[in-house]
């Protein structure tokens, strides 16, 4: 598995365990991630969180595939803070 699906992983048994959540916030490094999974879980992710507070993030190079296009997106209800 790569470390993005180790990751992953890790972030739903973590929410699975300790939930439920109305959303995620992810900062720096931390939004990129979050929006990494948002952009590769496969589930409804609506069952997690309701949103997505994604601050001083970036779009990470590390995953191109996530996001080949400008049409590409979170898949859930965020907020984006610069």
């Amino acid at each position: 598995a790569s470390g993005l699906q180790r990751a992953c992983s890790y972030l739903v048994d973590r929410i699975e365990a300790l939930g439920p959540f109305d959303g995620m916030l992810g900062f720096s490094q931390g939004a990129a991630l979050a929006a990494l999974f948002c952009a590769s879980y496969q589930g409804d992710l609506s069952q997690l969180f309701k949103f997505v507070v994604l601050c001083s993030g970036y779009k990470s190079t590390a995953h191109p595939d996530l996001f080949p296009g400008p049409d590409q997106y979170v898949k859930i209800p965020s907020l984006h803070i610069f």
